[in-house]
């Protein structure tokens, strides 16, 4: 049995039991699979990850992550920084705004802001 028949067989097998469907032609598993893997794809390339954004002011940081869809995890008034995550796509729209400074957030924090 080829490698190809092999996959396909397997790939319909996981159809039906996960999905309850029944792949009946080749292009159909084949459509199938490129679609589960190009969603896995997508999701890795959008896997958020943690941020310290620093401004003027914390409201200001706040009014920029309204606009992008995120909420901060933790407040830094002290320095006018907060700790978000972020998705790529918010990433790129908050580094849009000139007024906020955007650094890696090595330290993963997920506590709710204070």
């Amino acid at each position: 049995m080829k490698i190809g028949s092999a996959l396909a067989l397997f790939a319909a097998s996981v159809a039906t039991a996960v999905f309850g469907i029944s792949v009946v032609k080749k292009h159909d598993l084949v459509s199938l699979v490129k679609e589960v893997y190009i969603s896995q794809q997508t999701q890795v390339i959008e896997q958020a990850q943690s941020y310290i954004l620093q401004g003027n002011n914390i409201e200001d940081i706040q009014a920029v992550l309204k606009e992008v869809g995120a909420q901060a995890s933790h407040n830094f008034p002290i320095i006018n920084a907060v700790s978000v995550t972020l998705t790529p796509t918010q990433l790129s729209a908050v580094k849009a705004y000139s007024d906020v400074r955007v650094q890696a957030d090595r330290t993963g924090m997920s506590t709710n802001p204070s």
